[in-house]
C-alpha cells in the first residue's frame, strides 16, 4: 500500500509543529486520486492513531496513521461490510468481507492488535449497544461480542436493533418466524431459551422506531400501542396502564431516570417519570403549534428539536433543558439546530448544521452553544468525525459537494499549503508590489501552486514566476522562481529566455496572513503578507 503511506514524512513534520492549543483551519491529509480512493466507511481515531479504509492499486485495506510519528500501517487487507467501523472504548470493531464470508474483527490501531475474534459468519450490519457489538448471523441468529468472547443465540430471525443486552448469555430480543408470519420476544438466559408472554400484542408486532433498551436492570420496549417493562426473567409490565392522561411517543433514559416525549390535551411535551414510572414529576410543554420530533442527551442536559407541521414556512426550534426540565437560557432557539457531541481531549466538541436559512453550512465548535467556533464548512459533507477522548487531534472524512471526491482533513491551528493559499498577497507598507498564488489540481489528482511575484528592479517592473507540486500535508513549500527576457506581448512562437532567480519559501501564518521568504544568492527578503479581501476561502479557516 505504498500509495496510501507515502505522506508519512510530511505528516510527521506537520504534526511536530502543532502546539497544544486547538485549531481553526483545515489541513488536507489525503484525498481521492486516480490511484487511490477513500472508502465511505467511517474514519475513527484511537488515542493518537487515525484509522480509515481506502483502495489503491494493491486493493482495499484498513489503514492506521500514527499522529505522532506520521507513519502509516496496513491493519487489514480487504473489503469491509458496511457500515464499516464501530468504536467502543479504545477498540474499533469491523466486519471483514472476503469473498462471500463475513467475520467479526477488532483492532486497537496496531497490526498486532488487529485480530479476527469470531468464526461465526455474519449476514447483517454491525451495531453497538452499550459495550457490546451485535450483528445478525447467516442463519438469522443473533451474534453478540464484548470484544473478548463472542456468542450466538439461535431462534428464527432475530433483530439486533430490537434487543436488550444484560450480558453475553442474558439477552431479550425480537424474533421473526417467517414461516408462520409471527413475531415474539425471546429471553436467552444461561443457555435457556424462553418465549416471553406478551398478551396484548398481535401475532405479528414490531418494536416501534427501534425503541428498545436496557436500563437499571430492566428491558423497555415500545410497540405500536404499548410500552413494556420486562424484568430480567421475562415478566412483562405495561407502563401505559398508569399513563391515563397523556400519550407517549418516545421513551429514553437520562441520569438514571426515564423521560418521555408525548402529547396531552395541551399539546406536545417532554416529561420525566417518577421513580416508579407511574406518573410525571416534571414537564416542559412546547407551544400548541409545535411538535417535538427529536432529542439529544448530553452529560448534564437534554436538547429537544421541534417543528411546526401545520405552518408555512416551517419553523424549527430547539430547547435545552436541565434534568429537572427547566429551560437553560442562552441555548437553542428558532432555526438553531441541536449539535451532535463527539469525544475530544477529555471533553467534547460539537457539530451542527447551521440555521435553516443556510442548510449547506456545517459548524464544529468546542461548546454546545456553538459560539466557540472551530471551523465552518460549506463546500463538503462531513461523513465522519474522527476524534478521541484521549487526543486533541480531530480529523474529518469529507465528501466534496461538487466533485463528490472524498478527503480526510485535519483541524490545525494554522493553514497548511493547499486551497487556503490561493489569492493575491501584499504588504501594506510596500506599494504596487505583491505575490499572486494559484493552487490547482491536475487530471491525475496531483496538486500544484503557480506563483507570480510582481516587484521592481532598477526602476523597471520586474516579475518572477514558478511552479511547485504539493504533497499533503505540507506546512511550507519552496518554489523555484525565474525571470524571463526577450518575449513580446502576446506573440505566438516566441519563447523568452528563462533565468533562475532564486526561490521563495511560503508558509501561512494565519487565515489571511502569509510569510514569504525570498532568497537569491546571498540576498534574502522576508515578507509578511496579507490577502487582498476575498471571502471565497473563508470556510477553510476561522480567526
Amino acid at each position: 500500500m505504498d500509495t496510501l503511506i507515502k505522506y508519512s514524512l510530511t505528516f510527521l513534520l506537520l504534526t511536530l509543529t502543532v502546539s497544544d492549543s486547538f485549531a481553526n483551519s483545515r489541513t488536507q491529509v489525503i484525498s481521492d486520486s486516480e490511484s487511490m480512493k477513500l472508502s465511505y466507511e467511517q474514519a475513527q481515531q484511537i488515542n493518537n492513531r487515525l484509522i480509515y479504509h481506502a483502495t489503491d492499486e494493491n486493493g482495499p485495506a484498513l489503514i492506521a496513521r500514527d499522529n505522532t510519528t506520521g507513519q502509516s500501517q496496513v491493519l487489514y487487507s480487504g473489503e469491509l461490510m458496511h457500515p464499516g467501523m464501530i468504536k467502543i472504548g479504545q477498540e474499533v470493531f469491523f466486519a471483514s468481507q472476503s469473498g462471500g464470508d463475513k467475520y467479526l474483527w477488532k483492532t486497537n490501531g496496531s497490526p498486532s492488535g488487529t485480530t479476527q475474534i469470531s468464526t461465526i459468519q455474519l449476514y447483517g450490519t454491525l451495531i453497538a449497544i452499550d459495550s457490546f457489538v451485535l450483528s445478525k448471523g447467516v442463519n438469522g441468529d443473533l451474534v453478540i461480542s464484548d470484544g473478548v468472547e463472542t456468542t450466538s443465540h439461535q431462534q428464527n430471525f432475530l433483530d439486533p436493533e430490537s434487543t436488550c443486552v444484560f450480558a453475553l448469555d442474558h439477552v431479550i430480543s425480537l424474533s421473526h418466524d417467517l414461516n408462520a408470519n409471527t413475531t415474539h420476544l425471546v429471553l436467552f438466559q444461561n443457555g435457556q431459551t424462553t418465549t416471553i408472554d406478551t398478551p396484548r400484542e398481535s401475532e405479528y408486532f414490531l418494536v416501534s422506531n427501534k425503541i428498545m433498551f436496557a436500563h437499571n436492570g430492566f428491558c423497555y420496549a415500545k410497540t405500536s400501542e404499548n410500552f413494556m417493562k420486562i424484568d430480567p426473567n421475562g415478566e412483562v409490565e405495561y407502563l401505559n396502564d398508569a399513563w391515563q392522561t397523556f400519550e407517549v411517543s418516545n421513551l429514553f433514559p437520562f441520569q438514571d431516570r426515564l423521560y418521555v416525549i408525548g402529547n396531552d390535551e395541551q399539546g406536545s411535551f417532554i416529561g420525566r417519570l417518577t421513580s416508579d414510572e407511574s406518573q410525571l414529576d416534571a414537564t416542559f410543554p412546547v407551544d400548541w403549534y409545535q411538535w417535538i420530533y427529536g432529542h439529544q442527551t448530553y452529560d448534564n442536559m437534554i436538547a429537544i428539536s421541534t417543528t411546526t407541521p401545520n405552518a408555512s414556512p416551517v419553523i424549527n426550534t430547539s430547547y435545552f433543558l436541565n434534568s429537572d426540565l427547566v429551560q437553560i437560557e442562552g441555548l437553542g432557539g428558532p432555526h438553531i439546530n441541536v449539535p451532535t457531541p463527539h469525544p475530544f481531549n477529555g471533553d467534547q466538541l460539537y457539530m451542527a448544521y447551521r440555521s435553516n436559512n443556510s442548510p449547506g453550512r456545517i459548524q464544529l465548535a468546542q461548546d454546545v452553544a456553538m459560539s466557540d467556533l472551530l471551523i465552518e464548512l460549506n463546500d463538503s459533507v462531513v461523513e465522519s468525525v474522527a476524534s478521541d477522548a484521549n487526543s486533541n487531534e480531530v480529523f474529518l472524512l469529507l465528501r466534496d459537494r461538487l466533485t463528490l471526491k472524498r478527503s480526510i482533513e485535519w483541524l490545525t491551528e494554522k493553514p497548511s499549503i493547499g486551497k487556503s493559499i490561493n489569492g493575491l498577497w501584499y504588504d501594506s507598507e510596500i506599494e504596487n508590489q505583491g505575490i499572486s498564488i494559484h493552487q490547482g489540481k491536475r487530471p491525475d489528482g496531483s496538486e500544484y501552486v503557480f506563483v507570480t511575484v510582481y516587484t521592481f528592479k532598477d526602476d523597471e517592473p520586474f516579475w518572477l514566476a514558478g511552479v511547485a507540486d504539493i504533497t499533503h500535508p505540507q506546512i511550507s513549500l519552496s518554489v523555484t522562481l525565474a525571470n524571463f527576457q526577450g518575449g513580446q506581448m502576446f506573440q505566438s512562437g516566441n519563447s523568452p529566455t528563462q533565468n533562475t532567480f532564486g526561490a521563495v519559501e511560503l508558509e501561512m501564518t494565519g487565515c489571511n496572513q502569509l510569510k514569504a521568504s525570498l532568497q537569491s544568492g546571498v540576498i534574502n527578503w522576508t515578507l509578511n503578507l496579507s490577502r487582498i479581501d476575498n471571502m471565497q476561502f473563508s470556510h477553510l479557516c476561522i480567526e
